[in-house]
This record gives C-alpha cells, structure tokens and sequence, in this order.
C-alpha cells in the first residue's frame, strides 16, 4: 500500500535535529526566547481567577487548612465545659463506680470557682490495677496507660483530691530508692474522733460519703476496706505559682467540707448508740 510523504516536514525536521546536535556539541548557541513574548497576560476575572489558582493553588489550600484547624482549636477552649474541680479517681475498683453518683457526692461540697451559677466536677481517672474481689482484667497497654495518665496528672496539678487504693497509693509515695515521699495532707489529727482517718488517708468504706457509688448491677454490696481519699499538700511542693496556690486553696476547701461531713456522720452514730 502506497503511503504520501511530506518532504517538506521531513527536511524541516532534519534540520532541527541538525540544530540541537550542534547546540548539544557547543558549536553553537541556543536560540533565545523572549520569555516577556511568551507571556500569557490574564484580562477577564475568570482567566485572573484560573492564573491565581494555577500558581497559588498549594498556598490556598494551606493556608485554608491552617485556618480551620484554628477555628476548630478556638471553639473547643470557648464551648467545652469549664470544672470547678478535678478528683483525680485512680484505684483499682474505678470500673465498679458509678461516675454520675461519685459526680454528685463532690457536687456537694464543690464551690462555683469561675461564679458561672454552675457546679461542674469531673471525675479524671482509670482503673489502675485487677481488681481481685470483682475479676475484672486488665492487660498490659491498659495498665501502662493508666499509670501514665496519673503521673501526667501529678506533674502538672490537674486535681489535688486523690481517690486511690493501697497499691496506687504506694506508686506514688514511694521512691525508686523504696525511701516514702512526703506528699499527701496529714489527717491524723481526726483520727482520735474517727478511725476513718489514718496518716494521710480518709477511708471510705463505711462512710455515707460514699455509700451509693457502685453502678447498678455491680454485685457489690460495701466499699472495700483500702479505698481512700487523700490531699495532696501543695505547700510540701517545691515550685509555687499563684495561679495552682488559689487551685489549692479552692480545693483544699472542698475536701475540709468532706472531712467536717465524715466527722459528723460519726458523731451522729455515737449520738445514736
């Protein structure tokens, strides 16, 4: 089958290659392009829009992203809810508790600390180890989890009224050394009026305090006997801010209206004996 050739195209092509070879090999310059020519100038608002959007595409989206990701950051600090208090609830029975009832027994004795007419506790804890007496398990990524959200709380004062077990407690107080720290308010002085207190610890067991904070359906009857509740002393810290001073104060207020309650449960069961 015959097939037509256009010898024109054919030698014009020829002659470029001759070109570029010569221009590859420095016999010659390349040709200058007048980029100015080239241009392509936008007029219309539609081409103004496509020319902006071809070479800024990248910065727009970014900086669009950036601008939602501050908007979002913003509105979460403005509308999520504002605590009067943090009880730091870190034990091993946590999972048993019923978080609205342990809520309403700090609701209590809570003090509207930003004077918005509202009382806003939360409770901010884990379980922290098995709880023998329920058979609840714990794995390993839970447990690290768990130890590591309450020393993230302790080194940066998120609550100073601690609700622990003997085990969480010991975690605490004790050094890598087995030397005991020097952490919690000491109660002693109530122990004469109510063995609940004992060193630095207020036991909750048979308190009214804390009679209701099993969830229904928890198949537990009583609290068990090393549940407590310390404070830890921030006068005993060695960094003071004002800011954490007045947290402090406010909270420390909070757990003496706790300890003056759980006196007075005592003293109405002597009255009626």
């Amino acid at each position: 089958m015959s097939k037509d050739f256009d010898l024109d195209e054919i030698r014009k092509r020829q002659k470029e290659l001759v070109e570029m070879k010569k221009v590859k090999q420095g016999q010659v310059e390349a040709p200058h392009v007048d980029l100015n020519e080239e241009k392509i100038i936008p007029h219309t608002p539609k081409e103004k829009a496509q020319n902006f959007w071809y070479h800024y595409k990248w910065v727009t989206l970014g900086s669009l992203v950036a601008l939602g990701l501050l908007v979002f950051f913003i509105t979460d600090m403005v509308t999520k809810p504002r605590y009067d208090i943090e009880i730091m609830a870190f034990n091993k029975y946590q999972t048993l508790f019923d978080t609205d009832k342990l809520t309403a027994s700090f609701s209590k004795f809570a003090i509207d600390t930003d004077d918005n007419g509202e009382i806003n506790v939360l409770i901010n804890g884990n379980q922290m180890m098995n709880p023998t007496a329920s058979g609840l398990t714990m794995n390993a990524e839970m447990a690290q989890a768990s130890a590591t959200k309450l020393f993230a709380g302790l080194q940066t004062f998120e609550g100073f009224i601690f609700l622990m077990d003997e085990s969480t407690y010991d975690t605490i107080v004790m050094d890598d050394t087995g030397e005991r720290l020097d952490v919690f308010l000491d109660l002693s002085e109530y122990t004469e009026q109510n063995p609940a207190f004992q060193g630095d610890k207020l036991y909750l067991k048979d308190t009214q305090f804390a009679a209701d904070w099993y969830y229904d359906g928890a198949n537990m009857e009583e609290l068990p006997d090393d549940l407590f509740l310390c404070l830890r002393d921030y006068t005993k810290v060695d960094r003071q801010r004002e800011k954490l001073q007045t947290q402090y104060q406010n909270e420390k207020e909070v757990f003496d209206k706790i300890v003056q309650s759980v006196l007075n449960e005592g003293k109405d069961a002597a009255n009626a004996e």
